[in-house]
């Protein structure tokens, strides 16, 4: 089925951002049932004033880290995409997974400070930014660095984990007996909470675009130097 509906059909899109062997996930602020606290990735539903996914992954983005300027010129190219078939809507989830440079992250890690004085219920308008004209309230509580091998394990685990009908219920019960450890990015605490569930069935059998943003650089930095060292030792020998 999902052969025959075309990527731009797509439901939500969001960002998954990563940093130096890490995955920065947020702690969401849950309205309905606030006692329910988990980790997510950031991102939202479509609107109509959305030109594409991308779009709408960068409005959620600058909606729920609170307005930060970001230079995105370069992201369109930088981002590996994770596209998702969900059966129910059947929509399209889509992903843009990003590492984030030293002067982006210090710009996230200042937005996740700033958010520590919007209040729950104010309204803020961020049309400028987005294009979109209904303001939001505040949706993000802290941010946390999850090493992306525990977020590797996490989700392998959840892949091993026994299958039903329904495998969201299945995420959800997973998470009731596995969880991650995140790092806040203000103070450094532990956090322990588990993924949510969306997100767990979202990432399951995707994970490898997440944990080789990171790695493809340390491997190629390893070669680089291995490759150096060779050099060096040709020239030495010669």
């Amino acid at each position: 089925m999902s052969d025959y509906v075309p990527k731009s059909d797509y439901e939500g899109a969001g960002f998954m951002l990563t940093y130096r062997g890490n995955v920065i996930l947020a702690e969401r602020i849950n309205v309905k049932n606030p006692d329910v606290k988990e980790f997510e990735y950031m991102g939202g539903k479509r609107e109509k004033s959305d030109a594409d996914a991308y779009a709408t992954a960068l409005a959620e983005l600058i909606e729920e880290l609170g307005g930060p300027q970001f230079d995105t010129l370069t992201w369109r190219n930088r981002c590996k995409t994770i596209e998702v078939f969900q059966p129910f809507s059947k929509k399209w989830i889509i992903c843009h997974v990003l590492e984030l440079n030293d002067a982006e992250y210090e710009i996230v890690k200042d937005a996740n400070l700033r958010l520590q004085s919007w209040p729950d219920d104010e309204m803020r308008d961020y049309s400028q930014l987005t294009g979109r004209l209904t303001p939001v309230r505040k949706a993000v509580r802290a941010l946390y660095l999850v090493p992306q091998q525990k977020f590797y394990s996490y989700l392998t685990n959840f892949n091993n984990h026994p299958r039903s009908e329904n495998r969201m219920n299945d995420a959800k019960e997973y998470g009731k007996n596995n969880t991650l450890d995140g790092y806040c990015m203000i103070t450094g605490e532990i956090k322990t909470l588990p993924l949510r569930g969306f997100n767990t069935v979202l990432f399951e059998n995707k994970f490898n675009p997440i944990v080789s943003v990171s790695y493809n650089k340390i491997y190629a930095a390893v070669g680089l130097t291995v490759l150096a060292i060779g050099i060096g030792y040709y020239l030495y020998m010669d």
